[in-house]
């Protein structure tokens, strides 16, 4: 009889868990490239979760830079979900470019105001999904270099 409490009780608690502790990061890169035109880089990142518990993607953070997901008609970023592996593979990227020569119609006082810092965090990358209608997060602490793209 002790047994079978004991099993009850176990059984409870582990039901409980959020979804914080079901989703979590299989794999995480970066990778820089440069090219195209003088002057333009930027960085491709791409985040591997997985969870047992149905969940909503709303936002990815990278290099202080927030994109909403999933995929905009605006082409910022991507998800795909694997319905097998209960995977989402997150794709977004940033592009710079740094034109050396001064353009005389855009040197006014706005042009050297710094942009806004959307989110302010202390790892590669914050993923925001919904769980049960409630907004949680998933720090991502290890992001992979690959290899430096550098296109002609």
């Amino acid at each position: 009889m002790k047994k079978l409490i004991i099993a009850i009780i176990v059984a409870a608690f582990s039901s409980g868990h959020t979804a914080a502790q079901k989703v979590r990061v299989i794999s995480a890169t970066k990778q820089n490239w440069a090219g195209g035109v003088a002057g333009h880089w930027g960085v491709n990142y791409c985040i591997a979760i997985k969870t047992d518990e149905k969940i909503s993607l709303d936002s990815v953070y990278t290099n202080g830079n927030g994109v909403k997901l999933p995929n905009d008609p605006n082409g910022q970023g991507s998800v795909r979900y694997d319905s097998v592996k209960h995977t989402y593979t997150i794709n977004v990227g940033e592009s710079h470019y740094d034109d050396p020569r001064p353009d005389p119609t855009r040197l006014n006082e706005a042009d050297n105001q710094p942009k806004p810092v959307l989110r302010q965090i202390n790892s590669p990358a914050l993923i925001v999904y919904i769980y049960k209608g409630r907004k949680e997060l998933l720090v991502v602490k290890q992001m992979d270099n690959l290899p430096a793209l550098n296109y002609p």
